[in-house]
């Protein structure tokens, strides 16, 4: 029997697949687990028609995630921290406290799409990148200095 995957099995395929399996698998694992549908016609041209759906919004994610890509590389971020004798920073800054300085410029932005080693703990330009959706990395520069 030929069925639609509606979610991916590692033995069988990917969600979205047409495979064929055997009748009994179908109809008692399957089909009551809401995991495949039978491969008719209708459900073919649904399936071809989401696919479609799908290309079409992942194109515009991603047009969108680049222009926001362009955006950051005309942005420079700052951040003032306390610092001490020698220049010495009171804490650090963290993916958190340059999310929010995103925020006042303009670009909201997820602290766990900034991709950092680890906490900033020096006053200077440092480099950020920033992992946006489908693959698109932007990068932008962070100024941290004394308050």
């Amino acid at each position: 029997m030929k069925v639609i995957l509606k979610s991916s099995l590692n033995t069988i395929g990917e969600a979205g697949d047409i495979v064929d399996v055997n009748d009994g698998y179908a109809r008692n694992f399957l089909f009551p687990k809401d995991m495949a549908a039978p491969a008719t016609s209708f459900n073919v041209k649904s399936l071809n028609h989401q696919k479609l759906q799908i290309e079409r919004r992942v194109q515009r994610e991603q047009t969108a995630a680049l222009a926001v890509s362009e955006r950051l590389k005309t942005v420079t971020v700052t951040i003032r921290c306390q610092v001490g004798e020698e220049d010495k920073m009171f804490g650090s800054v963290t993916s958190r406290d340059i999310s929010d300085a995103l925020r006042k410029e303009g670009i909201d932005m997820d602290h766990r799409t900034i991709l950092i080693s680890g906490p900033i703990k020096e006053l200077g330009v440092h480099d950020i990148e920033v992992k946006l959706s489908h693959g698109v990395k932007g990068s932008f520069k962070l100024l941290v200095d004394r308050a």
